[in-house]
C-alpha cells in the first residue's frame, strides 16, 4: 500500500503546477469571452479569443489528470454536500488503495440514497443520516461511523454482508478503503495533503471554467470549419 501512496503522490504533484497553469489560463480565457463587445470588433475579439483558449487547450491536456480530478471532486460534492477538500482526501484515499473513482462514487450515491430513506439494511448497523439531537451528519462523519462499524465486525462473510449492505454493488469493491480502519483511511486522507493534492473550491470551479473553456472553443472551431 506504501508503494501505492507513493506514486499516486508523485504522479499528482507533477501534474498539481500544469493544473495552476490551466486555472490561470481558464480564467484569462473566460475574461476574454466576457469583453466581446461591439459588432465592429467581433472578428478580431474572437480571433484573440481563440488564440488563448489554444494555449488553455494545451495547458488543458498536459493537465488533464488534475482537470479530471476537479470534475470527480465536483461529482462527489454534488451527492455528499462535502467540501472540496474533503473530497479530494477521499479520492485520494480511494485510489491509493485501487479503488476506481466510479467505485467509489457508486458506493457513495447508494450509501447516500439508504441513510436518506433510513434503509433497513444500514439501520441494523447503528448508521444514521442524524444525530441525537436531529441535526444531520456531515459526509465524513458518516463514512468515519460505516468504516468504525465495519471494523466491529469480525473478518470474513459478516464484512463482505457489511460491504453489499452499505456500499451496494460497489461493497466488494470498497472492502480495501474499509479495511484501512478510521485511523489508516485518515492517514491516507493526510497524505494527500501533505502532497498537496487537495482542490479548493475555487480550484474545482477553475477546472469547470477550463473544460467550458475547451468546448466553446470546440464549438467555434467547427463553425469556422463550416
Amino acid at each position: 500500500m506504501a508503494s501505492s501512496v507513493a506514486t499516486l503522490v508523485a504522479q499528482l504533484r507533477a501534474e498539481s503546477g500544469q493544473f495552476q497553469a490551466t486555472i490561470a489560463g481558464a480564467e484569462a480565457s473566460v475574461q476574454g469571452l466576457q469583453n466581446q463587445t461591439t459588432t465592429s470588433s467581433k472578428i478580431m475579439s474572437d480571433a484573440f479569443i481563440a488564440v488563448g483558449a489554444v494555449a488553455v487547450y494545451t495547458l488543458a491536456k498536459s493537465a488533464d489528470a488534475a482537470i479530471t480530478l476537479g470534475t470527480e471532486v465536483r461529482q462527489l460534492q454534488t451527492i455528499t454536500g462535502a467540501s472540496a477538500e474533503d473530497m479530494s482526501r477521499l479520492i485520494y484515499a480511494a485510489h491509493a488503495v485501487n479503488v476506481s473513482f466510479t467505485q467509489l462514487q457508486t458506493g457513495v450515491v447508494f450509501l447516500e440514497k439508504a441513510l436518506q430513506h433510513n434503509s433497513a439494511k444500514v439501520q441494523q448497523y447503528g448508521l444514521s443520516l442524524y444525530n441525537a439531537d436531529g441535526s444531520q451528519k456531515a459526509f465524513n462523519q458518516v463514512l468515519t461511523e460505516a468504516v468504525a462499524a465495519y471494523q466491529a465486525l469480525p473478518p470474513g462473510i459478516a464484512r463482505t454482508t457489511f460491504a453489499m449492505d452499505v456500499f451496494g454493488r460497489s461493497g466488494r469493491a470498497m472492502i480495501p478503503v474499509l479495511n484501512q480502519g478510521v485511523e489508516g483511511l485518515s492517514k491516507l486522507e493526510a497524505a494527500a495533503s501533505d502532497a498537496g493534492v487537495v482542490l479548493t473550491q475555487s480550484q474545482v470551479d477553475a477546472s469547470r471554467q477550463v473544460t467550458e473553456a475547451m468546448a466553446r472553443l470546440s464549438s467555434a472551431w467547427q463553425g469556422f470549419m463550416v
